[in-house]
């Protein structure tokens, strides 16, 4: 049975996303990737929160209980996206006049530039005596 190349770079994909995968498990403690564990003891009672618990004095509370708690704007990306996206367009804002002003004051400075260089032409010439015509 013919195979399309859509199929066969599905397969290829898909076995090299396997292969991967068993040279993870294949590694120590590969097997299972759990989340880090922070503990500490202070004052004689355990402090800390690892996979399973979070634990406050020695007291255990599935760390599943951290999903259920209400956290304003945390983790929200889109309204963070959205703030930064308002600050940029603001920003451009600000800096198209300022741009606008940058080109005329160029083009400004470009045309006394040549005036005053105009001028100093014209003072060397009137310094510098015409030359005299040699009758023969």
């Amino acid at each position: 049975m013919a195979r399309t190349h859509a199929e066969l770079t599905d397969s290829a994909v898909k076995a090299i996303i396997n292969h991967y995968l068993d040279s993870l498990a294949a590694l120590p403690g590969g097997g299972r990737l759990l989340p880090p564990s922070w503990k500490g003891m202070i004052g004689g009672r355990e402090y800390g929160i690892d996979g399973q618990w979070i634990t406050v004095a020695g007291v255990k509370i599935p760390s599943l209980i951290l999903a259920l708690i209400p956290m304003p704007n945390g983790g929200n990306e889109s309204k963070a996206l959205d703030v930064q996206g308002r600050m940029r367009a603001q920003d451009y804002e600000l800096a198209l006049p300022r741009q606008a002003a940058a080109v005329d004051q160029r083009e400004q400075i470009k045309a006394l530039r040549e005036q005053v260089a105009a001028e100093q032409e014209l003072r060397r010439r009137q310094r510098v005596p015409p030359l005299e015509a040699t009758v023969e």
